[in-house]
């Protein structure tokens, strides 16, 4: 004769195994969507970034052209000039002197 205890153990084990596979499969489904809902944001902002860059670009081409003919403009293009290192002042007393 068969133990009763055994069988239902098993039976519980294969229960709770089919509802634990549901489960797990529903959860990878839900996640996988969510990580195609968020390549797919991913290359919407890449697209809208590249856009950007590309009316920048455009932008200061047309500037440049602009400044070409205009010096008042040119001034404004140009990188700002690099400032000195401050020099050390001489009013500053010394650490540890009386």
């Amino acid at each position: 004769m068969k133990s009763n205890l055994l069988r239902t153990f098993f039976e519980w084990a294969l229960i709770t195994s089919v509802l634990m596979s549901v489960l797990f499969f529903g959860w990878y489904l839900v996640k996988s969507r969510q990580a195609r809902a968020y390549d797919s944001q991913i290359a919407q902002a890449q697209l809208r970034l590249q856009n950007g860059q590309n009316m920048m670009a455009a932008l200061q081409a047309a500037c440049q052209m602009y400044a070409r003919t205009n010096a008042d403009l040119a001034k404004f293009l140009a990188p700002p000039a690099a400032a000195p290192a401050p020099a050390p002042s001489a009013s500053a007393p010394a650490k540890g002197g009386k």
